[in-house]
């Protein structure tokens, strides 16, 4: 398949070249594409010839990837292949316009066959489902690059992902600190979420999160021995199939986990067009969307507070060390930079009037 692409990519290479100049390419700029051309087929099929690279070709340096990435062939392909067009502008002479040609084609390519397979196949179904089709980016939160395929037997939706090669440029450009997890290295990745306790990248909590250390064992020693096993053989083990007719990854449209993250997010931002979004695909995810809602609300009425009891904490520690006239002077700088907000000067008359209790139980009690 490579030798026959490289062929092909060749010849039309040259093809569009000769045409372009109207005469015929020198031996040398006939080499030059064909490298490039090689160059870029290796990209494609998520291959790389480290031998002929400067710094990769260092079987150290190799090794330090595969210590940190689960893939580095694969994800460095990738990136060059989504960079070949401006690679072939910055070169810049007749490979690098056949370069910037072949990848150009490439990408209005792929991005054409993928939009008309994903968003016929996402109205067809949504509509099937829901009596009312819908385009990929309406879909639930998340799932703006994925295609509707039907419901789990929970009634949770159910997404299928394709296009890896296509879908992985965008999903760089969208959330790289995201990628970046998801591309960690099976030590690295199992590593984190021993330490952490969410898995890198997604930050999903893991199932031992909550529990106590000793009580986790089970749990993360049982982590840690499914760490060897293939991405595809993991999901039949734990009898949750995740893949569709056995080649394309699938997931859950909404969980409450990921639910309780986005109203977080949308909340903080007073974001209503997208609560709403979140609250209906909630629901057609057979979600209690009224109740993770108020766990989202509650939850971030917790961390302010405690955010503002923090910060009552700290100013009044620096306080209690000044005389009357600086302790003012403190107090109305704080309040010029808006730190001093009501939230903390609520914190701050509690901690007082704490003080006050444990003081005059002290003094009941006779000690200092």
């Amino acid at each position: 398949m490579k030798l026959w692409a490289y062929e092909k990519n060749v010849e039309t290479a040259l093809r569009a070249s000769g045409q372009r100049l109207g005469r015929p390419l020198t031996k040398d700029e006939i080499l030059s594409v064909k490298r490039e051309m090689g160059s870029f087929v290796n990209d494609s099929f998520g291959g790389q010839n480290w031998d002929l690279d400067r710094v990769l070709g260092n079987p150290k340096v190799r090794q330090m990837l595969h210590w940190g990435l689960l893939a580095p062939d694969w994800t460095i392909s990738v990136l060059k292949q989504a960079a070949a067009p401006a690679k072939g502008l910055m070169k810049g002479g007749v490979a690098g316009k056949a370069l910037m040609g072949r990848g150009a084609d490439f990408w209005m390519k792929a991005g054409l066959y993928f939009n008309l397979i994903a968003q016929s196949v996402n109205y067809y179904q949504t509509e099937k489902e829901y009596g009312k089709g819908r385009f990929t980016w309406q879909n639930a939160p998340g799932h703006a690059l994925n295609i509707f395929i039907g419901k789990n037997p929970d009634g949770t939706e159910r997404y299928m992902r394709m296009g890896k090669q296509f879908r992985e440029v965008l999903e760089w450009g969208l959330d790289p600190i995201k990628k970046v997890g998801a591309k960690a290295s099976p030590v690295a990745r199992e590593t984190i979420r021993q330490i952490a306790g969410v898995g890198p990248g997604s930050g999903y909590p893991t199932e031992w999160a909550e529990q106590e250390f000793w009580q986790s064992l089970p749990e993360r020693a049982k982590s840690v021995l499914e760490s060897p096993l293939p991405f595809s053989l993991r999901p039949y083990i734990k009898s949750r199939p995740g893949v569709f007719m056995f080649a394309f990854p699938t997931s859950k449209g909404m969980t409450n986990y990921k639910t309780i993250k986005l109203f977080k997010n949308a909340i903080k931002e007073n974001n209503i067009p997208q609560i709403r979004r979140i609250y209906v695909s909630a629901l057609e995810n057979n979600l209690d969307a009224e109740s993770l809602y108020a766990s989202a609300a509650s939850s971030i009425k917790a961390d302010d507070t405690y955010n503002d009891k923090k910060v009552a904490r700290e100013m009044l520690l620096e306080f209690n060390q000044l005389d009357e006239q600086a302790k003012q002077d403190a107090i109305q700088v704080y309040r010029d930079r808006g730190t001093l907000t009501p939230g903390v000067a609520i914190e701050i008359a509690k901690l007082i009037e704490k003080q006050e209790r444990v003081n005059k139980q002290k003094q009941i009690m006779g000690i200092k």
